[in-house]
C-alpha cells in the first residue's frame, strides 16, 4: 500500500509504504531523480527515544531542501510516539510523547500529529498535553536552536475575540 505523498519543487517526493520480503513491513522512503533512499523502516531503532525503535509511521512532510519531517509510533524505549526529521540522510527526534511541553505549566507531549515542515526546516505540529494547564496546543520547533515553542495553547485567549479562548485546534501548516 501507498499512502499520501509530499512533492516538492525540486521534483523530489517523499512517501510511506508497506513492504514485503524483508524484516520491516513499512517504511518512509524519498524518491528524487532515479533514486529511492529508506528515510526510516519499521523495527530500525529510533533516536532519542531511549532504546526505542519505530513501530509505524504517518504521513511525511517534505521541504524543499530536501529534509522530511515524520510522526512514528514507536515500541521498548521511553516514549510511545515521536516525531522526527531527516536532513541529509541524518535523523533526529524533536518531541517525543511524555516530553514537557512548553507554555503548559510543565504538562508533557501525549498524542502528536503529522508534521508540516517548511524550507528553513520549522516543524509545526499539534499535540495533545497530560497535566500542565492545558490539554493541547499548537508548536513550532526552530532547528538551528532546537528548541519547541508554542503557537496556540487551549484555553488561551483567542486574539480579537473579545476573551473568547482556543478549545481545539486542527493540524497546522507552514509557509515557506
Amino acid at each position: 500500500l501507498f499512502f499520501q505523498p509530499w512533492l516538492n519543487d525540486g521534483g523530489a517526493t517523499a512517501f510511506r509504504a508497506t513492504v514485503t520480503g524483508g524484516s520491516a513491513t513499512e517504511g518512509l522512503f524519498l524518491a528524487s531523480g532515479a533514486t529511492d533512499t529508506a528515510v526510516a523502516l519499521q523495527g530500525q531503532s529510533a533516536p532519542g527515544s531511549g532504546g526505542g525503535s519505530y513501530a509505524s509511521f504517518g504521513d511525511p512532510a517534505l521541504s524543499n531542501a530536501g529534509s522530511v519531517a515524520y510522526k512514528a509510533n514507536l515500541t521498548g524505549g521511553t516514549a510511545g510516539q515521536g516525531l522526527f526529521i531527516d536532513t541529509a540522510g541524518v535523523d533526529t527526534a524533536f518531541a517525543l510523547q511524555g516530553q514537557t511541553a512548553p507554555g503548559t505549566g510543565g504538562g508533557t507531549f501525549n498524542v502528536l500529529s503529522n508534521p508540516s515542515l517548511n524550507d528553513s526546516g520549522s516543524a509545526a505540529f499539534k499535540a495533545t498535553v497530560s497535566g500542565g494547564n492545558s490539554a493541547s496546543g499548537i508548536f513550532v520547533f526552530v532547528p538551528g536552536s532546537m528548541a519547541i515553542y508554542a503557537v496556540a495553547l487551549a484555553g488561551q485567549a483567542a486574539p480579537g475575540l473579545g476573551g473568547v479562548t482556543y478549545s481545539s485546534f486542527s493540524d497546522p501548516s507552514l509557509n515557506e
